[in-house]
């Protein structure tokens, strides 16, 4: 079993639903290029046909190498948030402990006088 690194779940959230469509996008374009070339080796193909069957071939393998560097990028982005968040995280615990409080204190907002009662006979 490998080991999982552990991912923060906001950055889970955020890249993982890039890189499962990323990466699924990457094993479909690889599976109709499979289809294409046993198409191409196991039927006969004329001249012009076995040319288009090429290009598509040739257009499935640019397809792919695009999905896989988006894929890649995702995959280290993660990885560069992964290991920036833990750090940002202590850096920004050490300033809020290293603050030097200062007691306030309170003041008065307003003083009312006295009430007074009026007895008058």
């Amino acid at each position: 079993m490998f080991p999982v690194p552990s991912i923060h779940p906001t950055l889970l959230r955020k890249f993982g639903r890039d890189i499962v469509d990323h990466s699924w996008e990457v094993f479909r374009w690889r599976r109709l290029k499979k289809e294409g070339l046993e198409t191409l080796s196991g039927t006969p193909v004329t001249s012009s046909g076995y040319m288009d069957l090429l290009e598509k071939i040739e257009h499935l393998e640019r397809w792919t190498t695009i999905a896989e560097t988006r894929r890649n990028a995702t995959l280290r982005e993660l990885e560069r948030r992964r290991t920036a968040l833990p750090l940002t995280l202590c850096n920004r615990t050490r300033d809020v402990e290293d603050t030097e409080l200062e007691a306030i204190e309170p003041k008065l907002i307003a003083t009312f006088p006295p009430k007074t009662t009026n007895n008058a006979a």
